[in-house]
């Protein structure tokens, strides 16, 4: 135990406490266990960076990277501690030290598409150089890192990062249709959603039933119907699924199937909704990272037979 004249610091040990995010809005402060904190702030130093690379136009990305982050130290950071002395005093902080801010990422690029959900190309982050010809991309709350993205959408959602932040929207569209031609050509498991199913035991006349759930028990009705419980194993609750779009008429009645083995896929290959399932699983949330720009992706959508 360490004790002072004013207050004692006791060892709690290690202790199991939810944390909670209390934010102001437009803001991203909030306290925890008392003590004021804040996740990040970013700022934009385009025009000063522009005037600089005017009057130093030969030099490496690396080494405009150079030029922010001694910009930052000069010019930003003792404004910042300042305000943290200011900080300190206002709140007769016992521990100055305890107060502080550092420089996370500095980044030639980025696109804030909402509060806490941006993409920004990352040169440098906390000290760490990346290669000028391999910068790291930073995803922070947007669609492409969702767990139900088939990975190959996602990865040529992070293909199309690049072109989003230094292509046009022609450009963006005319890349989005070489894609559409690849989509059609994978193997259905590689651009199956993914999803889970919590209950297969609703009656398909009941109201609201989850559309995963649904498509469950659209896959269970159609394998036990046609007596292929020692072929596929019928899904339960709390059961992780692939989900695919399908064309109707079909046999399974549903123009969304869900299933857990791929040897199930030959039962629907043939009805499979290539169109509904590129824009389900790769032009809807990429539609949702440029709509900020005024971007409408969906204007030059054709349908599966145009392809």
């Amino acid at each position: 135990m360490i004790q002072t004249s004013d207050f004692e610091i006791e060892d709690l040990g290690i202790q199991k406490q939810t944390v909670y995010d209390i934010e102001v809005e437009d803001n991203h402060n909030f306290f925890g266990n008392d003590i004021l904190l804040h996740n990040s702030n970013y700022y934009q130093i385009g025009n000063i960076m522009s005037e600089i690379i005017k009057k130093n136009p030969n030099k490496t990305i690396n080494e405009y990277v150079d030029l922010a982050i001694k910009f930052e130290e000069k010019i930003i950071d003792p404004v910042i501690q300042e305000s943290i002395k200011e900080f300190a005093e206002m709140f007769n902080a016992h521990d100055v030290s305890a107060i502080g801010a550092k420089r996370e990422i500095v980044a030639d690029k980025a696109l804030f598409v909402a509060k806490k959900k941006y993409i920004a190309r990352v040169r440098d982050a906390e000290g760490v150089r990346y290669p000028e010809n391999e910068p790291h991309m930073k995803v922070m709350g947007l669609d492409l890192a969702r767990s139900a993205i088939p990975e190959w959408c996602k990865t040529k959602m992070y293909e199309a990062l690049d072109i989003i932040l230094d292509k046009s929207e022609t450009e963006l569209k005319n890349w989005i249709d070489c894609c559409k031609s690849e989509f059609t050509k994978q193997d259905l498991k590689d651009i199956a959603m993914y999803g889970s199913v919590s209950r297969v035991d609703y009656s398909l006349n009941d109201k609201g039933i989850p559309f995963m759930c649904k498509a469950a028990i659209y896959y269970n009705r159609y394998v036990t119907s046609n007596n292929l419980e020692g072929k596929y194993v019928t899904i339960e609750n709390d059961t992780s699924v692939k989900l695919m779009r399908l064309n109707t008429p079909n046999p399974f009645g549903t123009d969304l199937i869900a299933y857990t083995q791929d040897t199930f896929e030959k039962e629907f290959k043939d009805y499979v909704n290539y169109d509904e399932q590129f824009k389900k699983s790769f032009l809807d949330p990429l539609n949702n990272m440029v709509k900020v720009l005024g971007y409408d992706l969906y204007s030059k959508t054709e349908i599966v037979e145009e392809w």
